[in-house]
């Protein structure tokens, strides 16, 4: 049932409206091209008094795909108190003082990755108040004391020097005084404000396709011209302590079946929507969050729900974090619903305490207490149409993570219980007697360890051996769910792996069991599964000495195994199988993978060989076997970045002992790309594949081909600095011939399509 709130509604719009004003009046951050550099307005060799305000001028500022500005000074982050303005920031000290003493200033490129990239490092001496008027008076008392024996004109001249080598000293104490009453430089109340828009427009045409024969046409969008867009607007704010930032994703398209909306309204959807936003806000060491978000890292509870909604997250008494979150039940976008709360019968709650046990080790031993309450009507979400069930499910969960200091073990674990229901629901139920679902409380757990047995163990006289052993358990309750997480129920499942290194040599190893049907129900299939796998991987070398060793004709090579037993404990009693017992799975899946590599310079080439096997072992099916195999032969040039292709010639083989009958399938195909200047590129796929069986009863041919040709293009102007264009023009040509010489029947069919679009992305 969905309540009505005229006022929350009138809030909603209120504040989504003053958001968009606020994007509006920043103004966009355009970036350009060319790597980010930056200088000081300080050389390093003077000493600064400890007032001064630190200057760096950048020759652009970075694009929100090249990341952000980070600044230390020592081992200090003080990014947060750099105002900047275009391409400057200047650091006032008396937000923070500066360090007394010789230091530096290291300016980075932080990725969106956070990977931080240094750009700049500059020396910086800060002296004590009044030290520098100090060191000049002391150094012309020196030189008037070395010179006693001349005029007293010339006596008289150091004493000037010390006159005018206190003016300078004098400057920064009235720069001081002004510092102090000049008040800062805010944009719109804030130390700090960017703002980076992105606006991309696409042309999307089909402006032919022939068919032969001509009945293969589509009725609809054979040919077609479609524009889209997509925007983001990214936001960020800083005052003191507070830190924020915001963005929303807009996506739009002239083709009324694109709407993000139309699974959900159809025509009425609107053809420019908006796909998410969020925003983040961090007061302290408080943060929050409203928008669309993942949420949880419980595995049976709720593990990284994402919808739309608001959470926050508050550590406290220095071991401490909480966290809370309330989420729409599905996936939401567009303008309605903007906090994703309107409907309080379509919502997940959920909460987290976090624990450091020792404090002074964090990361040793952290303990988890989650719980969670979720109720999802029958609403569908906004990609899908179907009318779900009514759902509430409720519980809570404690989850524990290990990690030894020295890296040798690393542990994790949990335990959740849940009861969930369907609860009644009158629009589905439409005045019928339907019996409700019985409501039931079901435990799920999970525990894994990882440990590194032995580490970088000298064993031969250049070679090292590492090994890392793994284990692994869950068991899942029959009928357990958890609206929160996606969870298979009515299982075991433990796996045991071994990861060991000798040299270049890498051996990995695991094994796996599977079972179901935990409370043993006699009339339901008792399904159990063991699985083991070996792979190695190797460099030939190894086996030879010398020159041969390092001789290119020598490849690596990889080796795979796997083998699956997937069978049933039993019959089943009262289940209907006792009729058809071949229904009892009872399979012996084998494979084995090979593959050989090779580098030449420029050229590579490859061998891969693959053979699994299905044996049937159920009653009546014995001989319902199949055997594949496959050969693959791959060839590779790469002159650099102007010309790279492949070709590849794969050889398949089938055979069904069941009808004593193989089929082969080979097929050969190349992929070129050109890159014939800085904005042409030319690209190339062609492909030929040839199906028959050995009874020659049937043969099928496919022919594949198409080539493309792009442009790129960007203009870098003072008002728009960054305007990218990419055009492109591709063609297709599909044939597919199919033969039955046992009918005497030949069907040929032909699709040959032009595309062309046109992208341009702003700022």
């Amino acid at each position: 049932m969905k309540t009505t709130a005229p006022l929350w509604s009138c809030v909603q719009k209120s504040v989504f409206a003053a958001l968009f004003l606020i994007f509006g009046w920043v103004g966009p951050v355009f970036g350009q091209t060319g790597d980010v550099t930056v200088s000081a307005g300080f050389d390093g060799k003077t000493a600064l008094p400890p007032d001064v305000l630190l200057q760096l001028d950048f020759n652009r500022m970075p694009n929100p795909k090249e990341g952000r500005i980070g600044v230390l000074i020592g081992d200090s982050d003080v990014t947060a108190f750099f105002a900047g303005r275009e391409t400057r920031l200047v650091y006032n000290p008396s937000d923070l003082p500066l360090p007394v003493g010789a230091t530096e200033v290291v300016v980075f490129l932080i990725s969106p990755a956070d990977e931080w990239k240094e750009i700049g490092r500059f020396p910086l001496v800060i002296a004590v108040e009044g030290e520098k008027k100090e060191d000049s008076t002391a150094a012309t008392e020196t030189v008037s004391a070395a010179a006693p024996s001349e005029a007293p004109e010339k006596t008289e001249k150091p004493a000037e020097s010390a006159t005018s080598t206190e003016t300078p000293t004098e400057k920064p104490a009235e720069t001081t005084a002004e510092s102090e009453t000049r008040p800062k430089v805010r944009k719109f109340g804030f130390d700090e404000v960017t703002f980076a828009p992105t606006l991309v427009l696409t042309l999307k045409s089909q402006p032919a396709q022939f068919n032969d024969p001509g009945t293969t046409r589509p009725a609809q969008r054979a040919t077609f011209t479609d524009g889209t867009l997509q925007s983001t607007f990214k936001l960020g704010f800083a005052r003191g302590a507070f830190k924020g930032t915001a963005q929303a994703d807009f996506a739009g398209s002239t083709n009324q079946e694109e709407a993000l909306r139309f699974g959900t309204l159809g025509n009425r959807a609107p053809q420019v929507d908006l796909s998410s936003f969020l925003f983040e806000f961090e007061v302290g060491k408080a943060k929050g969050q409203f928008g669309h978000f993942s949420y949880g890292g419980f595995r049976h509870l709720i593990n990284g729900f994402g919808s739309r909604g608001v959470t926050l997250s508050i550590p406290f008494a220095s071991r401490f974090d909480f966290s809370a979150a309330a989420m729409n039940g599905t996936s939401v976008v567009g303008f309605g619903n903007f906090f994703g709360l309107d409907n309080r019968q379509h919502q997940l709650q959920s909460a987290t305490l976090g624990m450091e046990v020792f404090a002074k080790n964090p990361g040793l031993l952290r303990l988890e207490f989650g719980g969670m309450h979720g109720y999802v009507a029958a609403l569908n979400g906004v990609s899908d149409a179907s009318v779900n069930d009514v759902e509430r499910s409720q519980g809570g969960s404690i989850r524990f993570v290990f990690a030894d200091p020295k890296g040798f073990v690393k542990a994790e674990g949990g335990f959740t219980r849940s009861r969930f229901d369907n609860p009644a629901d009158p629009l589905l139920e439409q005045g019928d007697a339907v019996s409700a679902g019985q409501r039931t409380t079901r435990n799920a757990r999970f525990f894994e360890i990882t440990v590194e047995a032995i580490k970088s163990r000298t064993v031969f006289k250049d070679k090292t051996l590492s090994l890392t052993v793994g284990y692994k358990h869950e068991q899942v309750d029959p009928l357990f769910k958890s609206l929160g997480a996606s969870t298979q129920a009515d299982k075991t499942q433990q796996e045991f792996s071994a990861n060991a290194t000798i040299g270049d040599v890498a051996v990995q190893f695991a094994h796996t069991r599977f079972n179901d049907n935990l409370a043993n129900v006699p009339s339901i299939l008792k399904s159990l599964t063991r699985a083991s796998r070996v792979n190695v991987a190797f460099p030939a070398a190894m086996f030879f000495r010398g020159k041969i060793a390092k001789s290119p004709l020598l490849p690596k090579v990889t080796y795979g195994f796997d083998r699956t037993h997937q069978f049933g404990e039993a019959i089943p009693v009262g289940g209907g199988f006792e009729f058809a017992p071949e229904a009892v799975p009872n399979q012996f899946l084998t494979n084995q993978t090979v593959g050989l590599e090779w580098t030449f310079g420029k050229f590579t080439a490859g061998y891969g060989y693959n053979r699994s096997l299905t044996d049937n072992e159920q009653p009546t099916r014995e001989t319902a076997d199949q055997l594949n195999q496959v050969h693959a032969v791959r060839f590779g040039f790469n002159s650099g970045t102007k010309f790279q292709t492949t070709i590849e010639v794969n050889r398949e083989s089938v055979f069904e002992r069941e009808f004593n009958k193989t089929s082969r399938t080979t097929r050969v195909a190349t992929a070129m790309t050109w890159q014939i200047d800085k904005r042409f590129t030319w690209t190339g796929n062609l492909s030929h594949t040839l199906a028959g069986d050995a009874e020659n009863i049937g043969r099928n041919r496919n022919v594949e081909f198409d080539t493309q040709i792009s442009f790129t293009f960007g203009v870098e102007k003072s008002k728009f600095r960054k305007v990218q264009t990419q055009a492109f023009v591709r063609f297709a040509d599909r044939l597919a011939i199919t033969r039955d010489f046992a009918a005497g029947t030949r069907d040929r069919t032909r699709v040959q399509i032009i595309n062309a679009g046109l992208t341009i992305t702003f700022f």
